[in-house]
């Protein structure tokens, strides 16, 4: 994998590597690397040396944005299943419920015919009185 195909943080760290090993094996202190340069060029090297620092900062801060919106996407969508399964559950409920409710309408359109309509019947009297 070539240079350009890495990370910005990838290659600027490959770089400061190449750069220690040749400085290394020219036996030159890294201290004195830069004193053979002249003005522009250490110009050159601090502008180059910024643009690398940006690029290390933007990455860090732009994956830390990926991560933290990763999170947040993660909670959206856990928030979205419970809501869903909270419908589904209050439906459920709703036509338990509605059930119910037919079974008692249909025990109770049952019972009357036995019981009167008039109250004649003893329970009936007996369930009136509370």
């Amino acid at each position: 994998m070539g240079i350009a195909a890495k990370s910005a943080t990838a290659r600027i760290s490959l770089l400061r590597r190449q750069a220690g090993k040749v400085i290394a094996e020219k036996k030159i202190p890294r201290r004195d690397a830069l004193e053979g340069l002249s003005d522009e060029e250490l110009q050159d090297v601090d502008s180059v040396l910024q643009i690398a620092y940006f690029l290390q900062y933007r990455q860090a801060a732009s994956s830390r944005a990926e991560r933290t919106l990763g999170e947040v996407v993660k909670i959206i969508e856990q928030a979205a299943a419970d809501i869903e399964g909270s419908e589904h559950r209050s439906e459920e409920a709703l036509a338990r419920a509605e059930a119910a409710v037919g079974r008692m309408t249909e025990s109770h359109r049952r019972a009357m015919p036995r019981l009167g309509t008039d109250g004649s019947h003893k329970w009936f009297k007996q369930f009136n009185k509370y």
